[in-house]
């Protein structure tokens, strides 16, 4: 039995909310009576990528000249890394130690049928924990905090993860080399992306400047507290109003509020508009078109004008989904529009050029399966599978007026595919996924 899930994003805990220990616990217990109804023959937990997030760091602004994932390679460099690391490691300590429990619980539910040395966790890297590939000392410490083989760490973390094709015909990866905001195709995945600039100087640097420009202001905390969600906004393109609406909420209360937090949203965005990384970045990985969308997302954010925006991307979709034909017949128009992450799994292949069965993702944050062009009428169909996220969303409401209304609850997805000779002869694969809503919401918990 094969376990995939993605996207946990666990953090040092100097930025957004993360997923709850409680998530874990839940997990174990689910992929353990998996295991007992599916009559599984092993259980390897596949970690798809962006579980320990290096990225989504504050320290990495303790220095302003400090350095940044984006700097050559360096003690100094690897000195943090290996500190927000082991601040990762720390914080989740608990969630990582219900993951260390898995073998013995699906021991005493399969009744010793499945041995614990058939339990094993299979860690791919993504966009956000790519750091821990640079190092030594880096995959030394997540590979024995977490119980992976040796050959992680004298090796190297994979980039992808592939089963033969007799057991359970899979390939699967991140998903983010498809992103060209988040994969420099010239660099590779040992270097850093434009992605990478715009949560550190960006996602990241936002709260704090907001949080020195609210000092001493009644509602600096709860201010503080939703900015640092700005990344978990889904879809990205409602940012901009996301931030508006905040902004709006501390306007009721107190003007003034809202003043500061708009110099903080201007000054964070022109700086970094102004950053040798972003410009360089932006060059280097986006067509034109890619640039003019982003460039409106940051001019939507710096000038509070969410409504612009939105209307655009409405109007936008419809011309995309009508040019995609033409694509067939013109490379030009093909390489400058985005392509749906089922188009890149119709080309994946093993390392023998056969086609997968299966392809898994993460990286997109939603759940998604998709059939594909099946190889002969006879091989039973190909499917395409995205494993979602562990995370909190927010995501904008329905609202009887033209005002806007965003909102947020936690959610947690898994993929679990079967051999042949599991699932009871009969089942394949199974995705579970769920959401949970805190009572209180957005407040500090106990």
């Amino acid at each position: 039995m094969l376990v995939f899930f993605s996207d946990v994003h666990l953090t040092d805990g100097t930025s957004g909310e993360t997923i709850n220990a409680g998530a874990f616990d839940l997990f174990a217990d689910q992929v353990a009576e998996l295991a007992q109804k599916r009559l599984a023959r092993e259980v390897r937990l596949v970690l798809l990528g962006d579980g320990l997030d290096v990225i989504r760091s504050t320290r990495w602004l303790d220095d302003p000249h400090g350095p940044r994932p984006w700097s050559e390679a360096g003690p100094e460099q690897e000195n943090l890394a290996l500190e927000i690391l082991r601040a990762i490691l720390d914080t989740n300590r608990q969630a990582l130690e219900f993951l260390s429990e898995l073998p013995g619980r699906v021991g005493s539910r399969t009744e010793g049928k499945v041995m614990a040395d058939q339990v094993r966790l299979n860690y791919v890297l993504g966009n956000h924990d790519w750091l821990i590939n640079r190092y030594p000392s880096t995959r030394a410490l997540v590979a024995e905090r977490l119980n992976l083989p040796p050959r992680y760490a004298e090796e190297g973390f994979p980039l992808d993860f592939a089963s033969p094709p007799e057991v359970y015909n899979v390939v699967a990866r991140h998903g983010d080399v498809y992103d060209s905001l988040n994969y420099d195709a010239s660099a590779g995945r040992n270097a850093s992306s434009l992605g990478d600039a715009i949560v550190v100087e960006l996602v990241n640097r936002f709260p704090l400047e907001v949080a020195r420009e609210l000092a001493g202001h009644a509602a600096c905390d709860d201010a503080v507290r939703r900015l640092r969600e700005i990344d978990n906004v889904r879809p990205l393109s409602l940012i901009p109003a996301w931030v508006v609406e905040t902004i709006a909420g501390l306007e009721k209360d107190e003007p003034g509020t809202a003043r500061a937090v708009q110099r903080a949203v201007r000054r964070c965005v022109d700086e970094f508009r102004s950053a040798d990384a972003y410009r360089q970045f932006a060059r280097r990985q986006l067509g034109p078109a890619e640039r003019a969308f982003l460039g409106l997302i940051l001019n939507g954010l710096r000038r509070q004008k969410a409504g612009a925006l939105e209307l655009w991307t409405r109007r936008a979709m419809p011309i995309l989904k009508a040019a995609a034909p033409v694509a067939k017949h013109c490379p030009w128009v093909a390489k400058h529009l985005p392509r749906e992450y089922a188009e890149h799994a119709l080309g994946e292949r093993h390392a023998d050029g056969q086609l997968p069965r299966f392809v898994v993702y993460g990286h997109t944050h939603r759940v998604e399966t998709v059939p594909l062009e099946p190889q002969s009428r006879d091989d039973g169909g190909r499917f395409y599978v995205n494993s979602g996220t562990w995370r909190a969303v927010w995501e904008q409401g329905q609202t009887s007026d033209a005002s806007r209304h965003f909102d947020s609850w936690k959610v947690m997805s898994y993929l679990a595919i079967y051999s042949a000779e599991e699932g009871r002869g009969k089942h394949e694969f199974e995705i579970w996924t769920g959401s949970l809503r805190d009572r209180r919401g957005m407040a500090p918990q106990d």
